[in-house]
């Protein structure tokens, strides 16, 4: 299944890449004293031997992957980097000026806030909110109209299979619709009332007791991404949203051998979370003493994490984060 992605450029600018290297130095002293208790013929091995035999391990497990998955796609390559390209023009007005401008954080674009409202992508509270958060430099960043739509990433097949499936739930075609509009279309006869309202609620991410349209749109995009192949999401991902990540994941990569232990991999999501205002997740850090300590390449890491980068595209500044609905609590 293919991917339609729109066309944009520009940079990103990094994310700290020091946050969590405390944890993740901590984490290599633990290794490196479990390797001592259990290597007897070395009770101290000098730092540098245990950076060489975490480059060595790193290496032949990239290869496995490779053997398994194929070669790492060339846009999320490790050794990238991204250099800072300010965006000094906005989209729409085209007028080169550094006031006030908002960036995407996926593509780079920038755009005037009141160009925006006069478009009308500044219509709901949410969209207000995440543009204000990012004229006044939030950490967190906004998406332009382009990103944030993951319908984009769709064929025109299956837009129009969207397009149908609101339809049938909008039954005065006000381009919105209700929990009894929703209940009276349900395809299942048999399914409770607790159901029902669970399936609503997840299509009303603004609790305001309607699903609109971009609402439903992006929760249905984004369940027919989910049988998309992992390679092709990881083609789709853009610069700045894989160097947010990555810039994350190094700072847990003290060896800079591109690959980390898997609990470490468990802090390079929380901490990517918090830094799209996603928050923290009780007892996201789940120990496994079988596992913990199992390492993790950034090829598959990103692989994995593809789908959940991309539910992150829409801004949710106001309402509930979409990666709560797929998988990533």
């Amino acid at each position: 299944m293919g991917l339609h992605s729109p066309c944009h450029g520009s940079m990103y600018t990094t994310y700290n890449a020091h946050h969590g290297s405390r944890d993740a130095q901590l984490e290599d002293t633990c290794l490196l004293f479990r390797t001592c208790l259990f290597d007897r013929a070395s009770p101290v091995i000098h730092v540098d031997t245990l950076k060489e035999r975490r480059r060595v391990e790193g290496d032949e497990i990239k290869l496995r992957e490779i053997t398994v998955s194929g070669p790492v796609a060339h846009n999320i390559l490790y050794e990238n980097m991204l250099e800072e390209d300010v965006c000094t023009e906005c989209s729409y007005c085209r007028m080169v000026t550094r006031d006030l401008l908002i960036e995407c954080r996926v593509c780079g674009k920038a755009a005037h806030r009141n160009c925006l409202g006069k478009r009308g992508y500044l219509d709901t509270e949410n969209q207000r909110v995440a543009a204000y958060e990012a004229e006044k430099g939030s950490d967190v960043g906004w998406s332009c109209p382009d990103c944030e739509d993951v319908s984009q990433l769709l064929s025109p097949e299956q837009v129009q299979i969207v397009i149908e499936r609101f339809d049938r739930y909008d039954i005065n075609q006000d381009n919105k619709f209700n929990l009894d509009d929703f209940r009276r279309c349900q395809s299942d006869p048999g399914a409770s009332k607790r159901t029902t309202e669970t399936s609503f609620t997840d299509y009303d991410r603004d609790g305001d007791g309607y699903v609109s349209w971009e609402e439903f749109r992006y929760i249905e995009a984004l369940k027919l991404l989910q049988g998309v192949s992992q390679a092709s999401l990881v083609r789709s991902l853009r610069p700045r949203e894989i160097e947010r990540m990555k810039n994350i994941f190094r700072g847990q990569d003290s060896f800079k051998a591109g690959v980390i232990t898997e609990q470490a991999s468990q802090m390079v999501v929380m901490n990517w979370r918090k830094s799209l205002g996603f928050g923290v997740v009780p007892n996201v850090m789940k120990s496994n003493r079988d596992t913990d300590f199992s390492l993790i390449s950034w090829d598959r890491f990103v692989r994995e994490h593809a789908f959940h980068i991309i539910c992150a595209r829409p801004n949710t500044t106001g309402i509930r984060p979409y990666v709560t609905s797929f998988g990533l609590c």
